[in-house]
């Protein structure tokens, strides 16, 4: 998590020349700079939208790494961050630009309700995981939960992103829950 913060709050301090040559832009991406698909979700718009960031990640983080390894915790990330961006790219040929760590948190949470699961912890487990899709549905639907985040943040939401990361957070998730399912069968 502090690996995350850092980075992100490094990214924010070298300012907006800097910056622009992090974000997602499709065409740059496309023209060979691959870079971009990660650290796009480094760079944010201002202040306040790192800070929201920050919140929402270090209460997700608390959620997930109790009883999941650091190592499953960065796949999640490793995996996300590309796996959203390239999404982005094929899915949404009109975005141009996009930045934010929002993606990413939405496939920790996931991970979070799968970890809190495996600790026993089932209602709270439901309720995030069940706030989650309520969050994403209507996100998707007709945009509500976005209004005032994007108010508060001065920019574009790209709901698309969310929904993204939540899924490839489902299929990391899907591929723990195997490869736990496998090594339960192996002990006994």
């Amino acid at each position: 998590m502090l690996v995350l913060l850092v980075a992100s709050l490094l990214i924010y301090l070298t300012g907006k020349h800097i910056q622009e040559h992090l974000e997602y832009q499709r065409q740059a991406i496309v023209s060979g700079q691959w870079w971009r698909l990660i650290s796009a979700h480094l760079v944010h718009l201002n202040f306040l939208h790192l800070l929201m960031n920050a919140a929402a990640l270090v209460v997700i983080w608390r959620l997930v790494t109790p009883a999941m390894s650091l190592k499953r915790c960065w796949i999640v990330i490793i995996i996300s961050m590309p796996g959203i961006s390239l999404l982005l790219i094929l899915l949404n040929p009109n975005l141009d630009w996009y930045v934010g760590l929002s993606g990413v948190l939405h496939g920790l949470a996931v991970a979070a309700a799968y970890n809190l699961l495996t600790q026993k912890h089932r209602i709270l487990s439901i309720s995030l995981l069940s706030g989650l899709i309520i969050k994403l549905f209507l996100e998707q639907s007709d945009g509500s939960p976005v209004s005032v985040s994007a108010g508060l943040i001065g920019g574009q939401v790209v709901v698309d992103a969310h929904f993204y990361g939540a899924l490839i957070g489902a299929i990391v998730v899907a591929v723990f829950w195997m490869m736990d399912l496998q090594r339960c069968k192996n002990h006994i």
